[in-house]
Order: structure tokens, then C-alpha cells, then sequence
């Protein structure tokens, strides 16, 4: 004797419920994925949110310190000024001391022969106007400043003339008495040979 079992009804039941899983597995699926994306995107605001809070307080604070900041930006500036009037005036002290050793330096190469009665000082040259017993007192000058001099160089005898017999004094009627004018070039300052005004 057979025994026959519908198994048709069980089946359809079974595809069923395999249908139904599949469709709540699809429908879980989107769901998570939009919640992702949910999430995702009011991250993405809190983030955008939170930088938009913080370039609003970057710029309150530098509105805030944009006087400070001109203000020290003009400190600087009058720093730089003052700086600039110090290292001129510093320039200017040097240079007061080598015009005095200029001066000490032609005392010393002066032969007592030799009356120096003028000088005009320029940029970088130097006039000496004078009046010289003799032509060797006058090269005995001129010698001494070309190669003992240690402010001047390159001294050159631009003009000499003898002086008249009736204007010279009662105590010298030598009459090779001359005048002359002589021009050096000066040497530059030792201590700012490296800075021009």
C-alpha cells in the first residue's frame, strides 16, 4: 500500500516565507542604508555647523585685533626710523673723530717753514692754501702729506707763486717765498669705510 503526502502546500509556504525573508532583507538593506546616509549627512552639518562657528570667531577676533595690529605694525616701522637715525648719528660721531685726527695729521706734517692759511674742506677732497719760505719747506710739505699722511692721498700742487719782494714781512726777505695751493683726495673714514652716505 502507497502512501501519497501532498507536499505542494508546504512548498508554496516555504517559497513564501523565502520571498517575505528576501523582501525584509531588501527592505532592512535600504533602510540601514539610508540611515547611513542620514547619518552621514548630519555629521557632515555638525561639521560644517561647528567651522562655520569658527571662522565667525576668527574673524570677530581678528576684527578685534586688527588695531593692535596696525599699531604695532606702525611701532615697527618707528623702530626701523629711530634705528636708521642711531647708526647715522653713531656715523657722524666717527666721523667727528677722523675730521680731528685730520686735522692732527696736518699739524704734524706742517714744517715749521710752512704758513697754512686756509683749507676748504669738500666731500672727499681737501684744498690747502698757504704760503711756504722755500720751495724745499714746500716739497718737504708736500712729501710728508703724500706719504705720512694718514688721512690724505694722492696730494697734488695745483698752483704756486712767488711772492712779491714789497708784500713779504720785515722778518723774512727770503725771496724764494712762494704761495701755493695744493688739493689731496681724503682717505675715507677708517670705521665706515663700508657704509656711503
Amino acid at each position: 500500500m502507497i502512501v501519497r503526502f501532498n507536499l505542494l502546500p508546504y512548498r508554496l509556504i516555504e517559497k513564501q516565507q523565502q520571498r517575505r525573508r528576501f523582501y525584509y532583507q531588501v527592505l532592512l538593506t535600504i533602510a540601514s542604508a539610508l540611515l547611513c546616509l542620514f547619518l552621514y549627512h548630519a555629521y557632515r552639518e555638525l561639521e560644517l555647523d561647528k567651522q562655520r562657528r569658527l571662522n565667525q570667531q576668527l574673524e570677530t577676533i581678528s576684527q578685534s585685533l586688527a588695531p593692535q595690529l596696525r599699531q604695532i605694525n606702525t611701532l615697527n616701522s618707528n623702530i626701523a626710523e629711530m634705528q636708521k637715525q642711531l647708526d647715522l648719528l653713531q656715523e657722524l660721531r666717527r666721523q667727528q673723530h677722523w675730521y680731528a685726527l685730520l686735522l692732527v695729521d696736518l699739524a704734524r706734517q706742517t714744517p715749521k717753514e710752512v704758513t697754512l692759511n686756509t683749507l676748504e674742506l669738500e666731500v672727499k677732497n681737501i684744498t690747502l692754501h698757504g704760503h711756504a719760505e722755500s720751495p724745499q719747506a714746500l716739497t718737504a710739505l708736500w712729501q710728508n702729506l703724500q706719504r705720512e699722511a694718514i688721512s690724505m692721498e694722492l696730494v697734488e700742487l695745483n698752483e704756486m707763486r712767488n711772492v712779491p719782494q714789497a708784500s713779504l714781512p720785515e722778518y723774512s726777505q727770503d725771496a724764494s717765498a712762494q704761495d701755493f695751493v695744493m688739493v689731496a683726495k681724503l682717505r675715507p673714514p677708517p670705521l665706515i669705510q663700508g657704509i656711503t652716505p
